[in-house]
């Protein structure tokens, strides 16, 4: 799994019925705090401890000092600084541009696995007290953000 985390002032996602994006579902926003870019890659789908793994994963992201505090220090854990965490499941996270010109997402993982994997973990933040708002897996989405000074974080298990 990899994940892009970012520190924003503001997120949101809206969901599309299609490609042309004529059609809305849903619309997520947040106002603080967290968006994560969740990715699963195919060899997630051959550990036997994926589960427990995803829990401490869960918990790191917990008590990570991943926030800024009024000083401008990065010193503050997402468990003091608030709750909000928009989700975004991403498969591109797994592409990869070594051979040629196009973009080979081969290492991505399977759909089906990938989507019990990104429920999982929405859930397991959830269960962690996190305010959890999300995309929806698959889907044509419109991603914006505005992000905080800038902070990113590329996390992988």
């Amino acid at each position: 799994m990899k994940l892009i985390i970012q520190s924003v002032s503001s997120a949101q996602v809206e969901v599309y019925s299609d490609e042309s994006y004529s059609e809305r579902i849903k619309t997520e926003k947040i106002w603080s705090w967290i968006l994560i870019y969740f990715g699963v890659g195919k060899t997630d789908e051959m550990r036997e401890d994926r589960k427990s793994a995803l829990e401490k994963f869960t918990t790191k992201i917990q008590t990570l000092k991943l926030l800024s505090s009024p000083n401008g220090k990065i010193e503050i854990p997402l468990a003091e600084g608030g709750n909000q965490i928009l989700v975004i499941s991403n498969f591109t996270l797994f592409g990869s541009y070594k051979n040629g010109t196009k973009i080979d997402f081969s290492q991505s993982g399977t759909f089906s696995f990938s989507k019990g994997v990104y429920e999982a973990f929405l859930q397991s933040l959830k269960a962690k007290g996190f305010e959890v708002k999300s995309g929806e897996f698959w889907a044509d989405m419109l991603v914006s953000s505005v992000n905080n000074g800038p902070i990113n974080y590329i996390f992988e298990l």
